[in-house]
């Protein structure tokens, strides 16, 4: 299965994809909803985060995805107060609520998008509107290099699903161009503009082409990006690695690496995936 593809067609309906908890409209986007970005909104790290950024949210899908985990969060941490105070355990209602669906974000969480299209920005837009968290998003459409260099705004949780191919055969229209071509944003504007919205102990999370990953971390050292984080992800166990999920911090630390398998040997989706996407899918 190509990576930039939708994971499931009985999940599509008109023009999206319908997950657990939101719908994502993406018919106006040049990119689709496709294992990358699901891979990106599941595994970048949210404990004590309370601002993100998505840069080059598309239709809007990381954005979501973290605002479903962040919802989840709080009211996983209430559940787990309420029970080492030895209070009454949650309603039928209250546990029915409990995935963080319906549920607003905490007053202090913000999660913002950049996109530079104006047709990705007004559908990403929409589909925020439509879900429990509207409250706390926002979209805005405009050059990331711009935005870095004119909001003072700093964030514990940058997320980018950036272009990776060089400027080569034209992909059929220019908003393709734009999301998969490095010419609207080259890699190091990409860290560069990253470190600078940055809080001191926050987090880039990037999925990129394990082909280019180590020329990526090698650009994220030179801009005062560490790595702490990488997960070699492969389609099955026979396939070498080809996506690559990438963690860095403007803070030194610890480096973890990982992988992980997409399907097993009877092209099922593995227990790992499943494990790390769950929450989102109506099934697997």
């Amino acid at each position: 299965m190509p990576m930039d593809t939708p994971l499931d067609k009985s999940r599509m309906r008109a023009g999206g994809f319908t997950f657990r908890k939101f719908f994502v409209a993406h018919d106006r986007c040049a990119m689709k909803v496709g294992t990358d970005g699901v891979l990106l909104g599941a595994w970048a790290p949210i404990n004590g985060v309370s601002r993100v950024l998505d840069i080059g949210t598309g239709s809007g899908l990381v954005a979501l995805m973290l605002a479903q985990r962040l919802a989840e969060a709080t009211v996983e941490h209430a559940r787990r107060k309420s029970l080492s105070a030895d209070v009454d355990p949650p309603t039928a209602a209250e546990n029915r609520d409990s995935t963080g669906a319906g549920l607003p974000l905490q007053p202090r969480v913000v999660i913002h998008g950049v996109e530079l299209v104006q047709a990705a920005a007004a559908q990403a837009a929409e589909n925020i509107k439509a879900s429990p968290w509207s409250s706390s998003m926002r979209i805005i459409n405009q050059d990331i290099v711009a935005y870095a260099r004119d909001v003072a705004a700093r964030y514990d949780l940058i997320v980018c699903n950036p272009p990776y191919f060089p400027p080569g055969v034209p992909c059929g229209t220019e908003q393709r161009d734009q999301a998969r071509y490095t010419a609207s944003l080259d890699h190091q504007s990409l860290l560069a503009a990253a470190w600078r919205l940055l809080t001191p102990a926050g987090h880039l999370a990037l999925v990129l082409p394990e082909a280019i990953a180590d020329r990526i971390i090698s650009l994220a050292a030179r801009q005062g990006l560490h790595l702490r984080a990488r997960c070699r992800v492969s389609e099955n166990q026979r396939k070498p690695a080809h996506r690559a999920l990438l963690l860095f911090s403007r803070a030194p630390g610890e480096m973890t690496e990982t992988s992980l398998v997409l399907r097993d040997s009877d092209n099922r989706y593995s227990a790992d995936f499943r494990r790390l996407t769950g929450m989102f899918y109506l099934a697997h």
